[in-house]
């Protein structure tokens, strides 16, 4: 893919921490959460991120696309192996870091969807996009 960027989308996993964060720390309920004590919980509510609502056990395309990444990753023999494997490391990073990143959105992120797919809903604006992401705010 020549147009992946290493730092867009180490940026793009932190701002979808934030996300997590954000919406754990405001009113989790909008979003399907009532009654969220951590992000574990935000992660498994219902119709908010597909795949990930019986977390830890993830649906087959999510674990499949993972499986594919840390092959790549492992595999020498591919070109494209320092890029997964930096890839990889990066959402490693991202997931043990001790605080998340500032957040880049005056009124903070809440909302991540792939570009060019429907936003989250009419309670959503477009932040920006960056990474094949989609990144909203509230209206």
């Amino acid at each position: 893919y020549s147009a992946y960027k290493a730092e867009d989308a180490k940026t793009a996993m932190e701002w979808m921490r934030l996300v997590l964060e954000n919406r754990l720390a405001n009113n989790p309920g909008r979003f399907g959460a009532k009654d969220a004590k951590d992000v574990i919980a935000i992660i498994r509510a219902k119709n908010q991120f597909e795949g990930f609502e019986a977390y830890p056990t993830i649906g087959s395309q999510q674990s499949d696309l993972i499986d594919q990444i840390v092959s790549m990753a492992n595999d020498g023999s591919k070109t494209a192996q320092p890029l997964y494997a930096e890839f990889l490391q990066n959402a490693i990073s991202v997931a043990e870091a001790k605080t998340a990143v500032q957040d880049p959105c005056p009124t903070k992120l809440f909302g991540w969807r792939t570009h060019g797919a429907s936003s989250p809903g009419t309670g959503f604006s477009l932040f920006k996009t960056l990474a094949g992401n989609d990144f909203y705010t509230l209206k």
